[in-house]
């Protein structure tokens, strides 16, 4: 496996109702062109499955690049990262999942009456139950830094959510369903996975979840499921050394 060089792109896919470029402190170290994409509106409405998502972005970008996903945006890297001829050259997942819903053997995930209660909430009042959802983005945040914490993600909550009300249904259909376990332990893509350690949506699934030997798991303490201040360094720093290296982490 050769080096990546210094121009290599990122592409950056976002999580569930919110805008990728929330990431901006954590890739911006990156040594190459970085593309954010958000799950917004034309990508909601124009694919009934997320494997569906992943085939029309390789398709947009073509070019050989790694990839970041964050949260929900994982499992779309993932689905990417395993598609014939792929252009993803490496996997990098951010608070990402196999499987969002525990259920099925898997104790990780948000618990299945959270989930169908935050889905109730989503139909009866959206805005309100959006903005519930980006507070637990930085639930956790440790109390020297959360009130920073709660300063950045205002910007982000007067933005409002990056589609409408039924794509949003759609999405939170795709996380109810997918279920990427097998794909996560075959990949053969080289992947750094950067956890949350006190992430107030799903738990950290590494002592659960054997990956291969090209891929590299790391919980990061005290990170919250939206990345920081510091902890937003810390992962950007990983990062660049995964790109310098070429392969993952050891």
């Amino acid at each position: 496996m050769t080096a990546l060089s210094d121009a290599q792109s990122l592409v950056v896919i976002g999580g569930w109702g919110v805008d990728a470029r929330m990431l901006q402190a954590v890739v911006a170290r990156w040594p190459g062109r970085v593309h954010f994409v958000s799950l917004g509106d034309e990508l909601l409405s124009l694919n009934q499955t997320l494997s569906d998502v992943a085939l029309g972005l390789v398709s947009e970008y073509s070019q050989p690049a790694a990839w970041l996903g964050w949260s929900q945006g994982a499992q779309v890297v993932m689905a990417a990262a395993n598609l014939p001829g792929t252009p993803v050259e490496k996997v990098i997942t951010l608070a990402g999942f196999p499987r969002f819903v525990a259920g099925d053997g898997w104790t990780d995930g948000m618990a299945a009456e959270t989930f169908e209660a935050f889905r109730m909430g989503l139909a009866a009042d959206a805005n309100r139950t959006w903005r519930r959802f980006q507070q637990l983005l930085i639930h956790g945040c440790p109390g020297e830094e959360s009130n920073q914490a709660r300063k950045e993600l205002s910007r982000w909550i007067k933005q409002g959510p990056v589609a409408r009300s039924d794509n949003l249904e759609n999405g939170l259909a795709w996380l109810a369903h997918e279920d990427q376990r097998l794909l996560w332990q075959r990949l053969e893509v080289p992947a750094l996975h950067l956890l949350a350690g006190a992430d107030a949506l799903v738990q950290p699934w590494v002592k659960h979840l054997p990956v291969p030997d090209s891929s590299r798991v790391q919980v990061m303490p005290d990170m919250t499921h939206w990345p920081v201040g510091l902890k937003a360094a810390e992962c950007g720093r990983w990062l660049k050394d995964f790109a310098a290296i070429g392969e993952a982490v050891t």
